[in-house]
């Protein structure tokens, strides 16, 4: 919603303070593919002057006059982008250096363009490197004879995964059912299914456990070192062998299995009959239990 109410607050800033340049020069009833290539030429012709340069966006912006069927209000409050903005502000990041209009699909008073464009720059800023092409889509509609943008759609961006979550602690957790729930997302996470060892994502499920963790420099080396040897390791199984409260501090007593060679020679990692072992050592922050070292 406060994007939307700030993409309003643009909207008008632009409509009202924007200074329109002169009109588009193409005869009644250009085609698609003219319309574009003029749009695109004068928005480029723009960015390369120096004169336009204290103009900043809005003066860019104001190319779209005579091109786009602005967006309104209703179009911004339905879609939440201002799709002639839009094009304009992907020349401002992109600076293109060229475009190739291909496929052009027309049908009665609609009309689809596919754009490549080749860009010189990335976030406004000009490497000197070769860029990937980029593609994009245009749509126009004509009125009283003359085709005018009314769409455009950039490059797809891939969406970052959220964040997990955290595992939630309770209140009545003890330090069994927390060493149970932080050695079987281990197994999950680390196990074989996750691939070369060492290669799953630490960071995600430090995210996951680090609520379980007592918040101190030393739990945070303990657990980091933990982490980083369990994917390596890559356990299978787990089985709880011991669990000892004495007062506000625990002791719980795991054994795992690893088909990983490395499993029985790590230094200290061992418990009676060479099986891969840790301990975990647990005290109470008030009233919750968390855990607070994990020792081989």
């Amino acid at each position: 919603m406060r994007k939307l109410k700030v993409l309003l607050i643009y909207f008008f800033m632009l409509t009202f303070f924007t200074a329109a340049l002169a009109d588009r020069n193409l005869p009644l009833g250009a085609d698609p593919a003219s319309v574009l290539n003029a749009f695109f030429g004068d928005l480029k012709s723009s960015l390369d002057d120096p004169e336009n340069k204290e103009l900043g966006l809005n003066g860019t912006y104001a190319n779209a006059q005579g091109y786009w069927i602005r967006s309104s209000r209703e179009s911004v409050e339905r879609t939440g982008q201002l799709a002639d903005l839009s094009s304009v502000m992907f020349f401002n990041m992109k600076l293109p250096k060229n475009w190739d209009i291909g496929d052009v699909r027309i049908a009665g008073d609609f009309a689809r363009a596919n754009v490549t464009f080749t860009p010189t720059a990335s976030s406004g800023v000009a490497h000197d490197r070769d860029y990937d092409p980029i593609e994009t889509r245009f749509d126009l509609v004509s009125r009283n004879g003359d085709w005018l943008i009314v769409d455009f759609k950039g490059p797809e961006v891939e969406v970052p995964a959220p964040p997990p979550d955290a595992l939630i602690v309770e209140a009545t957790d003890t330090p069994e059912t927390l060493v149970t729930r932080f050695m079987d997302l281990l197994v999950a996470e680390f196990g074989p299914s996750a691939g070369t060892p060492g290669s799953a994502n630490l960071a995600v499920v430090f995210v996951q456990v680090e609520d379980m963790w007592l918040d101190t420099r030393e739990t945070r080396r303990s657990l980091g070192q933990n982490l980083s040897m369990m994917t390596i390791l890559q356990p299978k199984s787990w089985l709880l062998n011991e669990s000892v409260i004495t007062g506000d501090s625990a002791e719980v007593v795991v054994t795992y299995e690893s088909d990983s060679p490395m499993a029985t020679s790590w230094p200290g990692s061992s418990g009676s009959q060479n099986t891969p072992t840790l301990r975990f050592n647990a005290q109470l922050d008030g009233d919750q239990w968390k855990l607070v070292t994990v020792v081989r």
